[in-house]
């Protein structure tokens, strides 16, 4: 009689071990899930200012090349680049007036398609490591991009390509995508 209330108290345990593992499984998947969102989100928004700069049309490697620029700005640089981004969020363009009202003839699949190609640049950022900075400096700064001649361009596409396939090689050799 006792080895078998042994036996059922042992079994009892297993059975509560075994939910709380479930449990914390779950939660640890709903964590990972609204972290995801969440980057998501601060990605999207770093990828509205290159639309907002008109530039989301160059090549990935040309955008990333001229982020990693940014890092070489002087203080004061970035703080001119903060007083004109601040300037144009606050003034609405025509080309973004005739934005918004595509967006609303937007079907969810081009919603999404967008959102998707707009967090792959906002992910640029991440690379560049400027995720962080201010976004008003950032948009300043990126509307700058359109008075760059072709070499200062050609030389930026270089450059983010350099960058994007050192990530690769290093990401291959098992590295994953460590930070500099």
């Amino acid at each position: 009689m006792n080895l078998e209330n042994l036996y059922s108290k042992k079994r009892k345990l297993y059975i509560a071990d075994k939910k709380a593992r479930l449990k914390l499984a779950s939660f640890e998947r709903k964590s990972q899930f609204i972290l995801r969102k969440e980057r998501a989100k601060r990605l999207l928004m770093l990828g509205i200012l290159v639309e907002k700069a008109e530039i989301d049309n160059q090549p990935i490697e040309t955008i990333l090349g001229y982020i990693l620029e940014y890092k070489n700005l002087s203080p004061k640089q970035e703080k001119s680049f903060l007083v004109e981004g601040k300037k144009l969020f606050l003034k609405k363009s025509r080309a973004e007036k005739t934005r918004e009202i595509e967006f609303s003839y937007m079907t969810y699949l081009e919603k999404k398609k967008r959102a998707h190609k707009l967090i792959g640049i906002g992910a640029l950022f991440e690379i560049a490591d400027l995720d962080k900075k201010d976004k008003g400096a950032l948009v300043g700064y990126l509307i700058q991009f359109k008075k760059r001649d072709l070499h200062e361009k050609k030389g930026y596409n270089e450059a983010g390509t350099r960058i994007l396939i050192k990530r690769k090689n290093n990401y291959k050799q098992g590295d994953k995508y460590e930070k500099k």
